[in-house]
């Protein structure tokens, strides 16, 4: 026998099956039998009548009749009910009838009646695992690796168990398929995504290189190694590279190969080629219209460009989708494997659930709901628990680590992250950490990025590695290249007592699977998600009581952890610290238009700041976010105040040279000419902050607000202006103004009110100065609770000692035991 593929249902070697079939039930009715359920006059009759009944169904299969073909061979099986073959092949027509349930019965009578029948135990293991039996599937597939040790009978029991999430058994029966066969592509392939499912990306590239090798025309090994490079190393510019060029190739060899030009177009996208990147998303589309992450990808592409079109109604159509609940068409779930029929050839259309759309990160930046911004998270985050369920189980760290304080008396906080290295989060981190109060807390580290290697990253890499690894006080763990339950293992023992996710669903792949496994006590979601994680095995958001007011908890699974000011830590007064050294002394214009602080030695002039911006009485404004941020509604306000008021230019980074291209085109449909618009490069990281404090005035983007970008404007007193909506993300900038000199002065309630305090502004620059020299005489920027690190590392600390005591006395970690406002916080706004 031959196995035909990866769930492929067995067929004779050597002839097509339905001679095969007539030649065995030649042998058959010659070898008589017991009692039948029909009757006839003489054995010759009986065996014209099935020969007559095979004829018919064998005609009945040349006219694509495969309903009848079935019904006319069940009938034969029958008339022959105690031989087995009579039965394997009324299973094998039953399958290409589609009849799945009766395709079982023939097999499982046919094992009945020969229990080392080969060819009837695998299909009728591979007909369970597409009737959605896995677990029963597996257990015949167990017995037949047992007796039949071949490669691909181990390739279909580490596919069943892939299914099921059993990922590291799944991995073993792999590699024994490539042990039994070193050329087998499609194990190599398989184990690949195993290894990748709990985080051994490494590994798993090495496993679709060795696929690639053996079989280099295969577009879906190809689309593999590129995926696995686009989610993984997704900032690594040379890996996007590699990625493109094999995406490129799978799409050459495969011209209807869907997700190859989706993973084409993501790759694209990584390296800001956004035009080509919606071209080959849209091609994807076309490819297989009912993939509904193609178009949640789309979308965020389309405003990297500034393309609107769709923008308006997709966004409607999130928060009626998801406002109560999960989708119906995306809440379909089936533990069904499917099999390819004889002759069928080998499909590359992803055998998956459907897509949750969009993820949380992506949520944050369209104007949903708070429902629906809950229901998203949550939605991500049961799909993850029902993973971690499956392939790691309960109690699979074994006993908490962490459930005492060790015999310093001091609270161990571990820190989660794959930007602990020269990232923004982790260059914030590097200064966070050496605040905090040594004899109070012993920090711990755990990296899900590979450290850096001398000789391979460059030098400011190594450098922020150092220093890292200097903040943590020489705890630093590399937790990279392991399955996520290993990482969590390794993480508990350590024993944290408070464990922090600095990500959330941001970047790094499998962190929140290791929060869900509950290495620590206590767990935190800090940083960098300005949002709920929607996972309750993370306790607590760090947050404040603008970022986060008290009356919107019903919509955040964790509890707040309320900072005396904002809780949005930024490291200004370490990174920037010449800033406010004797006093705060701006650059002139004409340094930065002449591009002294550009990154870019040979800036275009286009890239430059014109010596006009703010000159002769007029305003420079600002916004430094990227594009993706940009949404009409605010855009249409900002034209209005250009046309209103002539003296005023809008600078923003050139993120794009096509996203640019397409907001100069909105300024001109909006009556505002290009000269209107500055377009810079970006600047030197230890000069950028100076250098865009020449802007006279920010004007904060909805609904996902400035934070790192709202930071380096207040640092400078650049006057801020912003408008908050519920969620979270909308709530930063407002944090941080509240918690700076300019206090909530240029907070507007709608955006109404921020149209009219922008034009307020803008109809009187002497009054905007003002504003600005008023927030700096104040007091220096870098001591208000914004920018003064150590006033934020006493909150922080109260704070981690608050949980603390409260979980010491009740030995629970549930959330009512962990709502806690830090010492020193100041009394709510008047609006929320």
């Amino acid at each position: 026998a031959k196995i035909a593929g990866v769930g492929a249902v067995v067929i004779m070697a050597g002839c097509c099956w339905r001679m095969c079939a007539a030649l065995a039930l030649v042998c058959l009715l010659t070898q008589g039998g017991a009692a039948k359920p029909r009757k006839f006059s003489s054995e010759q009759a009986r065996r014209d009548e099935a020969m007559r009944l095979f004829d018919l169904a064998q005609a009945y299969g040349q006219k694509g009749m495969l309903k009848e073909s079935a019904d006319t061979l069940e009938e034969v099986a029958l008339i022959a009910e105690d031989n087995p073959d009579a039965q394997n092949h009324a299973g094998m027509a039953h399958l290409q009838a589609g009849n799945l349930a009766d395709a079982k019965k023939r097999w499982r009578k046919c094992v009945e009646l020969e229990p080392n029948h080969a060819t009837a135990r695998f299909n009728l293991a591979t007909v369970t695992a597409e009737l959605g039996d896995l677990h029963e599937a597996t257990a015949m597939m167990e017995g037949i690796v047992r007796d039949v040790p071949e490669a691909d009978n181990f390739k279909t029991l580490a596919i069943l168990l892939f299914k099921q999430d059993l990922h590291e058994a799944s991995i073993r029966n792999f590699e024994r398929c490539v042990q039994a066969r070193p050329d087998h592509a499609d194990c190599y392939c398989g184990m690949g995504n195993s290894l990748i499912k709990i985080g051994r990306d490494s590994e798993a590239l090495a496993a679709y290189d060795e696929a690639v090798k053996v079989n280099p025309n295969e577009p879906g090994y190809l689309n593999n190694v590129g995926n696995l490079l686009v989610r993984h190393h997704r900032f690594n510019t040379t890996a996007q590279k590699y990625a493109i060029e094999v995406l490129s190739r799978a799409i050459a060899l495969d011209g209807t190969y869907a997700d190859g030009y989706f993973n084409l177009g993501e790759a694209l996208s990584a390296v800001s080629l956004h035009s080509d990147a919606v071209d080959k998303i849209r091609a994807a589309m076309a490819l297989d219209p009912s993939r509904i992450d193609y178009r949640c990808t789309l979308n965020l592409d389309l405003r990297k460009l500034c393309d609107w079109a769709e923008f308006d109604q997709y966004s409607r159509d999130l928060d009626a989708m998801w406002r109560n609940g999960v989708p119906p068409e995306m809440a379909r779930t089936s533990k069904a494997v499917s099999t390819r029929k004889p002759g069928e050839a080998k499909s590359r259309v992803r055998d998956k659930e459907p897509s949750l759309c969009p993820n949380p990160l992506d949520a944050l930046s369209y104007p949903l709901s708070l429902p629906s911004i809950l229901n998203i998270a949550s939605a991500h985050g049961e799909v993850s628990r029902r993973f971690v369920a499956q392939s790691a189980g309960a109690g699979a760290l074994g006993a908490l680590g962490g459930a005492q304080l060790g015999p310093t008396g001091r609270i161990r906080v571990g820190y989660v992250s794959i930007e602990l290295r020269d990232r923004p989060v982790g260059k914030d981190m590097v200064h966070a950490l050496s605040t905090l109060p040594r004899e109070r807390v012993e920090i711990k580290c755990f990296s899900l990025n590979p450290s850096p290697r001398e000789g391979v990253q460059g030098g400011d890499t190594l450098m922020w590695h150092r220093k890292m690894v200097d903040a943590c006080d020489g705890n630093f763990f590399d937790v990279s290249g392991v399955s996520y339950s290993a990482a969590a293992a390794r993480i508990n023992e350590e024993r944290p007592n408070i464990l922090i996710n600095l990500d959330g669903w941001t970047s790094a792949p499998l962190i929140n699977e290791i929060f869900i496994l509950q290495a620590s006590p206590i767990q935190l979601n800090f940083k960098g998600f300005a949002g709920t994680l929607g996972i309750p095995e993370v306790h607590g958001l760090v947050s404040d009581r603008v970022v986060t007011p008290p009356e919107y908890q019903t919509f955040y699974t964790e509890r707040f952890v309320m900072m005396p000011g904002s809780y949005h830590y930024n490291g200004h007064d370490h990174l920037y610290p010449q800033v406010h050294t004797g006093g705060m002394k701006l650059p002139p214009l004409r340094e930065v238009a002449g591009g002294k602080f550009s990154m870019h030695q040979a800036a275009r002039p286009t890239e430059l700041l014109s010596e006009r911006a703010g000159a002769g009485g007029g305003v420079l404004a600002c916004n430094f976010n990227q594009f993706y941020k940009f949404v009409p509604e605010y855009w249409g306000v900002w034209m209005a105040l250009l046309r209103d008021h002539p003296s005023t230019l809008l600078w923003f980074l050139s993120w794009n040279v096509a996203g640019r291209d397409s907001l100069l085109r909105h300024g001109e449909s909006n009556r505002v000419p290009r000269d209107r618009f500055e377009f810079t490069t970006f600047f030197h990281e230890d000069s950028h902050v100076l250098a865009k404090g020449v802007c006279d005035l920010f004007l904060d983007a909805n609904p996902y607000s400035s934070h790192g970008t709202a930071a380096d404007a207040l640092y400078t007193g650049v006057p801020l202006l912003t408008a908050p909506a519920e969620t979270m993300a909308s709530r930063v900038a407002t944090s941080l103004t509240h918690s700076s000199n300019q206090g909530s002065t240029l907070t507007a309630r709608n955006i109404d009110d921020y149209k009219a305090l922008a034009s307020t502004l803008l109809s009187s620059p002497k009054r905007l100065r003002a504003l600005r020299r008023s927030t700096l005489d104040a007091g220096p920027m870098d001591q208000t609770r914004a920018f003064n690190s150590r006033v934020w590392s006493e909150g922080f600390t109260t704070a981690l000692s608050m949980l603390w005591d409260a979980f010491s006395a009740s030995q629970l970690a549930s959330s009512e035991h962990m709502h806690v406002v830090s010492s020193g916080a100041p009394p709510p706004p008047s609006y929320t």
